[in-house]
């Protein structure tokens, strides 16, 4: 099985954030299972040095085949002539086209060969359908490419592949999608989190502990107004990621404003073994945020056996609440507070809930699992 996937940005540039890495993950695994997986890509993201490197043709990138081509423009749109062009060379040669993305002129060019070649295709929309996603920036230029362009391609896709059944349910909702769709989650690699990591010297125990970017959908201010008024001295709270923002800094100046620098620690990005260590050593793990397709620092936090706190509007809510990995919050102030004392107070209960979020990760999200269900659902596709 022939299996062409479509991406706007591809591995290394992981500055775009959680689905290129996901994407990157489950290809990894899917030719570990015996697809034979191509990803044909745009520069979008990377180093000049790379992008030097990348014009000589098809790289092998870890175990599959990667073409990284030109664009022009606005990098989130990718606009190429040469991947329009390679889209029609190529497309006719493979069973099965795999698309990423839906705002891009790679997934608008990839589906109309598609339908040109009549190949199978499926869309990865990757949260982006969502009503808050959707609503959240140029929403009249989304509303009206979707209507041109859009909504046309995502009919003729044989299948929808969304991330979560809550974005299942409220993307097809949204915008009255009636194409065929199917829920496989965001895997996560087991033996990454095995290690216990680097040491971080002088961490104050116990944390709480936030992990992703700092920007004003993350609802970081309600935290740290909730952190503030719960006043337990014995705990800290870990802010890992990049601060040097707008937000970051607005942030570091309410923690200020509150008195709580001594408590509340800002600590930059981290990366691999570095935060590996703040998952696996954290009492608590918080996402407040206001709109989250998936939440996949959620999943590493549970991975790590440390239980979360996540808002209702992360998209794996459901499944943290029903298997009692975590406790899911209202965006109000007095929900969240609620919600992180019922681990603050309870210890016992606190390790409970860690041993279940370690295990609903191995059962859910572990990605020799969860590419076998993709590869499932290229078969049925494909017979």
């Amino acid at each position: 099985m022939k299996v062409l996937h479509v991406i706007p940005s591809y591995y290394p540039a992981f500055r775009y954030g959680g689905p290129l890495q996901s994407t990157f993950l489950l290809n990894q695994y899917l030719t570990k299972a015996g697809v034979e997986v191509d990803v044909l890509t745009t520069t979008a993201g990377q180093e000049p040095s790379f992008v030097l490197a990348a014009s000589r043709g098809w790289q092998q990138v870890d175990n599959h085949r990667v073409l990284y081509l030109p664009y022009r423009g606005y990098e989130h749109y990718n606009f190429s002539v040469p991947f329009y062009k390679k889209c029609k060379e190529l497309i006719s040669q493979y069973d099965l086209i795999h698309i990423t993305g839906v705002w891009n002129f790679t997934t608008w060019a990839a589906a109309f060969w598609a339908c040109r070649y009549q190949k199978k295709y499926l869309i990865s929309p990757r949260g982006v359908l969502y009503p808050e996603a959707f609503r959240l920036r140029s929403y009249l230029i989304k509303k009206m490419y979707y209507h041109l362009f859009t909504r046309r391609y995502m009919h003729h896709a044989d299948l929808l592949h969304y991330t979560t059944h809550d974005e299942q349910e409220h993307s097809n909702a949204h915008l009255s999608i009636r194409t065929p769709s199917v829920v496989i989650p965001n895997g996560i690699d087991m033996h990454t989190v095995c290690a216990d990591g680097r040491e971080i010297k002088d961490l104050h125990r116990p944390y709480l502990l936030y992990v992703g970017r700092l920007h004003r959908i993350k609802s970081l201010e309600l935290l740290i107004t909730a952190f503030h008024e719960i006043n337990n001295p014995d705990f800290h709270l870990y802010i890992a990621g990049d601060y040097n923002t707008e937000y970051g800094r607005l942030m570091q100046n309410l923690v200020e404003k509150r008195g709580m620098q001594q408590q509340i620690h800002f600590t930059g990005a981290v990366y691999d073994e570095r935060k590996w260590f703040l998952y696996r050593h954290a009492y608590l793990f918080v996402l407040p945020s206001r709109s989250e397709n998936f939440g996949m620092s959620v999943v590493e936090a549970m991975a790590c056996g440390c239980p979360v706190v996540i808002s209702d509007r992360v998209g794996i809510h459901r499944e943290v609440a029903a298997h009692q990995a975590g406790v899911v919050h209202q965006l109000t102030l007095n929900s969240l507070k609620e919600a992180l004392l019922t681990f603050m107070r309870d210890c016992y209960l606190r390790d409970c809930y860690a041993a279940n979020a370690r295990r609903l990760v191995e059962e859910e999200y572990e990605i020799g699992k969860v590419s076998e269900r993709m590869k499932k659902i290229y078969e049925e596709l494909l017979s």
